[in-house]
């Protein structure tokens, strides 16, 4: 049976607050009211997939955008009071919602002042930082359209934090790139060097190296038919380079740099198969 018209309204109007109010206090991560970190994480995702709940049943009708301007006005007052916990809480949920809405053909546009919140954030630990990557990833779908305009700053920030959160932001920037990287083109020469600049500095572990590779091929893929070949060259260069100069793998640094040539070149050559057989014309 139907339920009486505006009930259902009166109800999320009437949940969305405190849901939302509950979740932004007792889900921070310096939250004091959890017993411990596991207790912690089960009491943030029921919250989360109550809030995910909200934005599904609410579909398609006014409340959905009203729920969303909750979080929205959170997230704004977390920033302009730099609290970092609350804002990750924030994206936290925000997160969940991307997650839910991925197969939609678009994110509501509330998502670009959530996507610009992170640029400007500041000083972040790891789990925020995390969070906000793994907010960036879940939205990838979208950066081939409706996040467009975010595209280029969620790339730059995802490669800044490399070295803090080095396997979420690699693994994110490739998700991107492979979404999207038709619109990085341009910027494929300037992110090569940052890449190679990255490997040589051998501070990277051979897994985040290659998503970072991976990442150059989801983009050069889109180049025109001509300059394919050539770019995959260019970005496999510093490993062919590598292994002609030899590597002794009866050490185990020579089978540690194999093994990067490895993961290398098998990323690099699966994002270019999964780009399909026809390059850009």
């Amino acid at each position: 049976e139907k339920l009486p018209p505006g009930t259902l309204a009166g109800l999320l109007r009437r949940l969305g607050p405190p849901c939302i109010g509950s979740l932004a206090r007792f889900g921070r991560l310096d939250s004091p009211h959890a017993e411990d970190h596991a207790s912690l994480v089960q009491l943030r995702d029921a919250q989360q997939d109550i809030v995910v709940d909200l934005i599904c049943i609410s579909a398609g009708s006014q409340e959905a955008p009203w729920i969303l301007s909750l979080l929205q006005e959170q997230l704004q007052r977390c920033e302009a009071a730099k609290d970092w916990h609350g804002l990750e809480v924030a994206w936290f949920a925000f997160s969940g919602i991307a997650e839910a809405l991925a197969d939609e053909p678009s994110l509501p546009p509330v998502y670009e002042c959530v996507a610009q919140s992170i640029f400007r954030s500041e000083a972040l630990t790891e789990d925020q930082a995390a969070t906000a990557a793994v907010l960036l990833r879940t939205c990838g779908p979208h950066f081939e359209q409706s996040l467009r305009a975010q595209l280029v700053s969620a790339v730059q920030w995802l490669v800044g934090k490399v070295t803090q959160i080095p396997d979420v932001a690699s693994e994110a920037v490739q998700e991107l790139c492979g979404y999207a990287g038709q619109h990085l083109v341009p910027h494929v020469v300037e992110f090569l060097k940052v890449v190679e600049a990255a490997a040589a500095s051998g501070s990277l572990s051979a897994s985040v190296d290659a998503s970072l590779h991976g990442a150059l091929v989801g983009i050069a893929r889109h180049l025109p038919a001509d300059q394919v070949v050539q770019a995959f060259v260019q970005i496999c260069q510093g490993t062919t380079a590598m292994l002609m100069e030899g590597l002794d793998v009866g050490q185990d640094s020579g089978r540690e740099r194999l093994h990067r040539c490895l993961c290398r070149l098998l990323r690099c050559t699966l994002v270019m198969e999964q780009g399909g057989s026809e390059p850009q014309q």
